[in-house]
């Protein structure tokens, strides 16, 4: 509904569309009491939106106003109600009222009702006339979501190789549309920058964005990674929005944002609790081969033992030749089930062929919750189950890893990494230029002839 006269915000309700009243004045009111005129004031209502009250016109029987209200509608079957009122200390006094059907109201462009009603009092008998212009929109929008990035990815990174390949797409649905990006291959943040285009009729319309790991080869179909979903009116903040009708000339609306929006797991999966997992430095790392240092990097993973494997993971960056690497790197992860564990992998890159596990670090998270300060601690690497590694050495080193595992009142926003969206839409209107003053007063339609045409000076701020 309308907040200020003269002002449409289109809020955040599933509203078919919108109707502005614009109450210009009404004449020949009755005589109410014999204590002077009328002191005149009218209320104007549509559906169930709240009544709006306009401006107290003292000791006058032909109140001038011109007012405009705004109201959003469900649909046709609304009505304008108006009601005039003899303003009083004790008790307000009523004069009369009419009832605008909005189906009665065309919605074609630039086409209004502006006419006289009659005002009826409680017995059905006439009690004057009102002036109204009443136009009708329908809510219509053209968005453009442009896709730019994702980061914070969980991926399915590792399965039987380190560089198993991470092709990362965005599919997005809005309203009965759907459109996908281009995959990005072999890439953990993924910048697309790609425009999608849709038509929004509906600000109860959910957008949904879903991250997918492209597996052309795999018969089963594409990984499900991570997905935002958001409701159309707070993606595009319409209480900020506004549309100027000003001096007969149509200013579309328009509005245009930038959004990193968190992802969140699967409908109906909730998590346990969340891991903060900060690997902060390793030392003691073993020679992998004859030639040179190691360029490590580390791969961290939720597991959990004895069950179905969430093959997902982050990895740090790559240190180039060295046995003590610093990497100060923070992994946030929501964590589904009670008995995972944390495990985390250390590499040696090679940039020739697939890079070579060094040893893996694995700890389970039950007896880490809820600490008041993260579990700070050197950890020995040791050989992988099966895996291939062979230190020259036979040390494998120690990483430095801070934990934190939160159950208790965690916000998961950021847990399944972010995705970085611009939206710019556009609001088509079928909402008729208001009168510029002076210029089409000599062409109002239903006015009296025996009374001089009405002048109008307002924005409407759609």
């Amino acid at each position: 509904a309308a907040k200020t006269r003269g002002t449409l915000r289109i809020g955040t309700s599933e509203q078919w569309g919108a109707v502005v009243v614009r109450l210009v004045r009404a004449r020949n009111l009755p005589e109410t009491s014999r204590a002077g005129k009328c002191d005149a004031f009218a209320t104007v209502q549509c559906g169930a939106g709240k009544p709006e009250r306009s401006n107290l016109k003292l000791d006058t029987y032909d109140p001038r106003w011109e007012e405009t209200f705004a109201f959003d509608v469900k649909g046709t079957a609304d009505v304008v109600e108006l009601k005039v009122w003899d303003d009083d200390v004790v008790a307000n006094r009523f004069v009369g009222s009419c009832r605008v059907p909005v189906s009665a109201v065309s919605c074609e462009p630039d086409m209004r009702v502006d006419q006289w009603y009659e005002l009826s009092g409680e017995a059905g008998e006439q009690r004057g006339n009102v002036l109204l212009e009443v136009l009708v929109e329908t809510h219509k929008w053209q968005v453009d979501v442009d896709v730019l990035e994702c980061r914070g990815l969980p991926s399915s990174f590792i399965r039987e190789s380190p560089n198993e390949e991470m092709n990362p797409y965005c599919c997005v649905v809005l309203g009965h549309r759907v459109q996908a990006t281009t995959p990005r291959h072999w890439d953990f943040s993924p910048v697309f920058r790609e425009r999608l285009h849709f038509d929004l009729s509906s600000l109860e319309e959910e957008l949904r964005l879903v991250v997918l790991n492209n597996r052309p080869e795999d018969e089963t179909g594409d990984d499900f990674v991570a997905q935002a979903k958001v409701k159309a009116s707070r993606l595009l903040h319409l209480d900020n929005l506004s549309v100027s009708y000003i001096s007969g000339r149509r200013h579309p609306g328009s509005w245009n944002a930038s959004l990193w929006l968190p992802l969140e797991p699967e409908d109906g999966v909730a998590p346990w609790g969340q891991l903060v997992v900060s690997v902060v430095e390793a030392r003691g790392l073993p020679k992998m081969d004859a030639f040179g240092k190691v360029d490590p990097f580390c791969v961290v993973r939720v597991v959990r033992p004895g069950g179905p494997q969430d093959l997902r993971g982050l990895r740090t960056q790559v240190k180039i030749a060295t046995f003590e690497p610093k990497w100060h790197e923070d992994f946030t992860f929501g964590v589904m089930h009670s008995d995972s564990e944390v495990l985390v992998e250390v590499y040696d890159h090679d940039w020739g062929g697939d890079a070579e596990l060094i040893g893996v670090v694995k700890l389970p998270l039950a007896g880490m919750c809820d600490l008041q300060e993260p579990f700070d601690a050197w950890h020995e690497v040791r050989r992988a189950e099966g895996g291939a590694a062979a230190a020259i050495d036979g040390s494998l080193g120690q990483v430095r890893l801070m934990l934190n595992v939160a159950t208790k009142g965690v916000d998961f926003a950021g847990s399944f990494g972010y995705v970085h969206i611009r939206v710019n839409a556009q609001l088509l209107t079928n909402v008729p230029t208001l009168r510029d003053l002076g210029e089409e007063s000599k062409q109002l339609t239903g006015a009296s002839p025996d009374e001089p045409a009405d002048l109008v000076d307002a924005h409407l701020h759609v």
